[in-house]
C-alpha cells in the first residue's frame, strides 16, 4: 500500500482537462460559425456557386492575414486551413452548414476536384431535373422547400412574392407552420 496520497495531484489532472474540454468546445463552436459566417457573406455578395468561384472563395480563405500570421508564427498549420478552406468552399457550393469535417464526406466532393471526379451532382444526380411521376402532395412539400431555401438565402420577398403565387394558385396550399 502506498503512502504518497497522489489523489489531489490526479484531481489537478482531471480538472485540468475538464477546462481543456470546455475550452476546445467552445473554440469549436467559434470556428464553426466563423467559417458559417464566411459562407453566409459569400452567398449574400452573389458569389456564385460554380468552379472559378468557388475555387477564388477558397483561395481567399488561404490566404486571409490572420490565418497567414497565425501560420508563420506557428499557432496553425497551413494544412489545417487548407481544410478548412475545402470544407468550406463544399459547405458554400452545396450550400449546406459548415462543419469541418465536409472535407472528408465524398458525398461533398466538388466535382472538378479528384473526390468528385465521375460522380453525378445537381440534375444528373437526381437531385432536381425532370419529375417522373408526382402529386399534389409531393408539391405542396417542394413549394415549401423553395419557400424555405429563399429564405435561408435572405431572399425574403422573392419567397414572399412565390407565397403570394402558390396561394393564389393552388386550392388551399398553405406553409405548414413551425414552432
Amino acid at each position: 500500500m502506498s503512502t504518497l496520497n497522489l489523489n489531489p495531484h490526479a484531481r489537478a489532472v482531471v480538472s485540468a482537462l475538464e477546462h481543456f474540454d470546455k475550452a476546445t468546445s467552445k473554440c469549436t463552436t467559434q470556428i464553426t460559425m466563423a467559417f458559417q459566417l464566411m459562407c453566409d457573406t459569400a452567398s449574400v455578395a452573389g458569389v456564385k456557386r460554380d468552379e472559378p468561384s468557388i475555387k477564388a472563395f477558397m483561395s481567399e480563405i488561404r490566404n486571409t492575414e490572420a490565418f497567414l500570421n497565425a501560420v508563420a508564427v506557428g499557432m496553425l498549420e497551413s494544412k489545417t486551413v487548407t481544410e478548412y478552406a475545402q470544407s468550406a468552399g463544399r459547405a458554400y457550393f452545396h450550400n449546406v452548414p459548415f462543419t469541418a469535417d465536409l472535407k472528408n464526406k465524398p458525398d461533398y466532393a466538388l466535382p472538378w476536384s479528384k473526390a468528385g471526379k465521375g460522380k453525378k451532382h445537381g440534375a444528373e444526380a437526381g437531385e432536381a431535373g425532370k419529375v417522373q411521376t408526382t402529386d399534389r402532395a409531393e408539391l405542396d412539400k417542394t413549394a415549401c422547400k423553395l419557400l424555405a431555401q429563399c429564405r435561408m438565402l435572405g431572399l425574403n420577398g422573392l419567397a414572399a412574392d412565390l407565397l403570394d403565387v402558390l396561394v393564389a394558385g393552388l386550392d388551399n396550399f398553405a406553409e405548414p407552420t413551425t414552432h
